[in-house]
């Protein structure tokens, strides 16, 4: 992975990762609220 986005170190790979993956997870659960209130709005 890290030759085929150009990367000179695996390093830099996984801070890139490392920091997707920590983004999603603060994520996630907003989304989840989101759906809820949209699917309550629906079928309300």
């Amino acid at each position: 992975m890290t030759e085929i986005l150009g990367h000179s170190q695996i390093g830099l790979t996984m801070n890139v990762y490392t920091h997707v993956a920590q983004d999603t997870q603060r994520e996630a659960p907003r989304e989840h609220g989101l759906a809820a209130q949209a699917s309550s709005l629906m079928s309300g």
